[in-house]
């Protein structure tokens, strides 16, 4: 809530700052309020309420992942959370970083009307997707690996083992997705519609559980990790249909280069399947991913903020797309 209301501070003119201040040390004097300060109360309230909503519902569908968990019988709880925790920090690693430095610039591209914006918005994301893909390629092979690696092997039996893999490589599903989802989700925000972000994870927190109901009879826990997966990619294609309305959404380039990545994602994929053929080679070839990923996460952070990073970000996205 926090973090979105941060981001929505930034887009209140300076006279509405002054009105809510001033709202604020009436509040305190226990005085009413002008027409000026009732108006910016207002239109913060209309903006912060479909953020707001977004975040609590978004912690709903957690919490109804571990209802259905913990009816699954006796440390199905436990596990989810284990994987829950594991995708939560993949998806994070790469996300957050990337979000501190490109939203500033979005957030700037899109007030001033930019025509430098399509081109950038496009190299940006296909970066976005480029730096996650090879974690959830990662997450779905060795995941399981690694949850044993951080827990400890003698913490669970064959049998949890077993459902810990199989939650993992559902949940990798949904780290890719998710990315996207929240890239989305953020141009919304700086565009200011707002309140499409909370009419679509409403309308989705009724479809979680009616997946988690539905995947649990077939799949169990792993059918958990699977509905989430759903839903994200139901988020996004609403979140991909709300933004593509704007004209400034390069819509039809977006989806060549989202395909082209797709298909090296599955080269990636490939490749790491060769390579953990065994535990010991799985957990060293996740070790180099994540050092690799983070190591280009700094850079690219340094990067964006070079006078010559258009022209540097530009040669990368024709080597990425070729």
């Amino acid at each position: 809530v926090v973090v979105a209301a941060a981001f929505q501070w930034l887009k209140i003119p300076k006279e509405e700052l002054s009105a809510l201040a001033g709202a604020l040390r009436r509040r305190l004097r226990r005085e009413s309020f002008d027409m000026a300060e009732q108006s910016a109360l207002r239109g913060l309230l209309q903006a912060w309420w479909p953020l707001v909503l977004s975040v609590s519902v978004r912690e709903c569908y957690v919490y109804i992942d571990y209802l259905f968990a913990s009816a699954l019988g006796e440390g199905s709880l436990s596990l989810l959370s284990y994987a829950d925790r594991l995708w939560r920090m993949f998806l994070g690693v790469m996300i957050v970083p990337g979000f501190l430095v490109l939203l500033p610039r979005w957030t700037q591209l899109i007030s001033k009307r930019d025509e430098e914006l399509k081109s950038r918005l496009l190299v940006d994301i296909n970066l976005l997707i480029v730096l996650t893909a090879p974690l959830a390629a990662f997450l779905l092979v060795c995941g399981g690996d690694l949850a044993v690696l951080f827990y400890g092997e003698k913490s669970f039996t064959s049998e949890q083992v077993y459902l810990m893999r199989l939650t993992t490589v559902a949940y990798s599903g949904s780290l890719l997705i998710a990315a996207m989802s929240m890239c989305f989700e953020r141009l919304l925000v700086s565009v200011g519609n707002t309140i499409a972000i909370g009419k679509i994870n409403l309308a989705l927190l009724l479809l979680n559980a009616v997946l988690d109901f539905v995947f649990t009879k077939f799949l169990a826990l792993p059918g958990i990790a699977l509905a989430t997966t759903v839903v994200f990619a139901a988020q996004l294609f609403l979140f991909f249909k709300a933004i593509s309305e704007h004209d400034w959404f390069p819509r039809a380039e977006f989806l060549i280069c989202f395909r082209k990545l797709a298909q090296a994602f599955v080269i990636v994929l490939l490749l790491l399947f060769i390579l953990s053929s065994n535990y010991q080679a799985g957990i060293i070839t996740l070790s180099v991913w994540l050092v690799i990923s983070f190591v280009s996460m700094l850079c690219l952070t340094f990067l964006f903020r070079l006078p010559c990073s258009g022209a540097l970000l530009s040669i990368a996205a024709t080597v990425i797309r070729r």
